[in-house]
Formats: C-alpha cells, structure tokens, sequence
C-alpha cells in the first residue's frame, strides 16, 4: 500500500452542494494498487478512505479477504451517483460486484448508512 499512501490527500466529501466529511484519502490508481486495496493496514481511521479510479466503466469486484476490519464500500458512476453499496465483515471471503462503476470508495465501517444509493457525490482535494 506504499504507493497508494502516496498519492494520500485530504479530500472534502459532498452530498449535491453540502460538504459531508473531511477524510485522508488514499488514491489506488494502477492495477497494483487497485487489487491490493486495504490488505496490509491494521485498521481505517473514522477519518480515513480508499478510492479506486477506475479507467473506464466497468463491472468492479470487491472481497475484504486478508482485511482484519469491517468496510463499508460505495461504487459510484461516472457522474459521481452512489448506484450500489455493499458492507464487509472482517476477513469476508465473499466477491460482491457492480457494473457500470467509475470509482469504489472504501470506508470505515462507521460509514454504514452514510451515502445512500442515488445520492449524487463530489469531492474536493487539496
């Protein structure tokens, strides 16, 4: 994951035009970092994020095996619409996907009910 702390920013999260939440985001943008995800860390801080860019619409999977901690995932489209979620125990072997999916935000499990499908997403990194 040394490649994607990196590419760490702090980034505003918003619903429409109302600012959510400040958090640390991690940026996975090559294959590498995409598969490797959140396997390796100890844990996602209440103020920490992994986003997955995604080069083109695509049908994404995602599995939390070998991550010790629960997540809470949204897959967005390209316009930014949360179009699925999906929550993640400790360790779930289970592949849950999503077609159409631009980005993948991966979140602390705190982040359960925090954007619901169809809410419109932006974000800000400074």
């Amino acid at each position: 994951m040394e490649a994607a702390l990196m590419r760490a920013k702090t980034a505003v999260l918003y619903r429409g035009a109302v600012p959510l939440h400040t958090f640390l985001v991690q940026h996975a943008v090559t294959q590498q970092e995409r598969e490797r995800g959140l396997v390796g860390k100890l844990n996602l801080a209440d103020y920490e994020a992994l986003m997955l860019h995604v080069p083109e619409p695509d049908f994404v999977t995602i599995t939390n095996r070998n991550v010790s901690f629960p997540i809470c995932v949204f897959y967005l489209n390209a316009q930014g619409v949360v179009i699925d979620r999906k929550f993640f125990r400790a360790n779930d072997p289970i592949m849950y996907g999503c077609s159409n999916t631009s980005h993948v935000i991966e979140m602390p499990e705190s982040a359960k009910g925090f954007l619901p499908v169809t809410t419109h997403v932006r974000w800000q990194s400074s």
